[in-house]
């Protein structure tokens, strides 16, 4: 019995041999490895300076930009033409190019200011198109979106393909978006100048019971900055949502001039009308039969049921959990009506999100 628990007890304090375990690869792998091909992200512990730095020297394209700027040369038109067609799309952008911390960001002109964004070598790409899609704060958007959100923080040529083929392959956008949707005459546009001018608001549901009692959804949205909130109701009386819209959105907003529905029961209640009245909103309503004079709305609705079925679990039991944080990431997307993200023409500026925490974004 001594002789087999020495023999136990030798084996496991051996560890010079670990690496060829393949479950403690895998750990090794999370560790990121400076030598690893294959880097897989821990959302908690993010990436070092000194780490970007390893990988954007170590890659390809980026390493002799790197060595252009630590020596303060830029090599001539002549010297550059044996590069790669990404090295000498970064010779072109030179001047923007700098260094923080001697890792490479490339400066991006808005209307809004000045920002950076981090220029990603090879092996970290698909690490940032996975935290910039598939997870719960990017809720899954489209190309377009989703190519606006990593341009916020981050550029590397053809960056556009690359965005276009992660979200066409998918699996979750795959299985649960519609295709081949068919085109629809343009709407009459309602002209709206400042946020809360006009809100829209609608109830989704009802849908699957979940475990905290719910079954609808109460949405409320801003023409003006496209600003969405969902909030979770048991039931969707007219008691209920209306205080939602006041101790939620109106206690926190504002009050808007105008407020816009369709012709439920529950938005024309006699306390609803009593609420609008008191607190002078001037209550509209769609036309019946017709969701697109609420066009705003129902289109979230769409949205906002995508987001949900690409995260709630096979009992559909669980989706109010996820409402907050796709809410966010909702409003940290730019809007194709507006050219800006909801949070930066609500709150007039942007929030902080896992992947600036991943990748540190030094103050420049």
């Amino acid at each position: 019995m001594d002789a087999d628990w020495v023999d136990f007890k030798t084996d496991v304090d051996n560890v010079t041999n670990l690496s060829d375990n393949p479950f403690v690869s895998k750990i090794c792998a999370v560790t990121r490895s400076q030598n690893s091909k294959l880097i897989d992200s821990n959302w908690l512990s993010g990436y070092t300076t000194k780490e970007l730095e390893n990988f954007q020297k170590e890659d390809s394209d980026l390493g002799p930009v790197h060595k252009w700027l630590d020596n303060n040369c830029k090599p001539n038109r002549d010297e550059i033409a044996s590069y790669s067609p990404s090295t000498r799309k970064y010779w072109l952008n030179y001047d923007l190019l700098i260094t923080k911390n001697n890792v490479l960001y490339q400066k991006r002109l808005q209307p809004t200011g000045e920002s950076y964004q981090l220029l990603v070598p090879k092996v970290l790409r698909k690490e940032v198109m996975t935290s910039c899609h598939n997870t719960m704060y990017s809720a899954h958007f489209g190309v377009n979106k989703t190519k606006d959100k990593i341009k916020n923080c981050f550029h590397w040529y053809k960056m556009g393909e690359d965005i276009q083929s992660h979200v066409n392959t998918c699996s979750v956008c795959n299985r649960f978006k519609a295709l081949n949707r068919k085109p629809k005459a343009s709407l009459q546009s309602y002209t709206v100048g400042y946020p809360l001018d006009r809100v829209a608001i609608d109830v989704i549901g009802p849908l699957p019971h979940t475990r905290q009692n719910n079954k609808f959804i109460l949405v409320i949205g801003d023409h003006f900055t496209r600003w969405m909130e969902a909030f979770p109701l048991p039931h969707q009386q007219a008691e209920k949502v209306a205080e939602k819209l006041v101790h939620e959105f109106i206690s926190r907003f504002g009050i808007p001039l105008e407020l816009h529905s369709d012709q439920g029961r529950n938005f024309e209640s006699k306390i609803f009308t009593e609420v609008c009245k008191l607190l002078e909103i001037h209550k509209t309503r769609s036309t019946s039969y017709r969701p697109c004079s609420n066009g705003i709305i129902e289109r979230f609705n769409a949205t906002l049921e995508g987001m949900i079925r690409s995260f709630v679990n096979k009992n559909a039991n669980d989706w109010d959990l996820h409402i907050g944080i796709l809410m966010a990431a909702y409003r940290s997307t730019v809007h194709p009506a507006t050219g800006y993200s909801p949070n930066m023409l609500m709150l007039g500026r942007e929030i902080t999100l896992p992947p600036q925490i991943i990748f540190p974004f030094s103050k420049l």
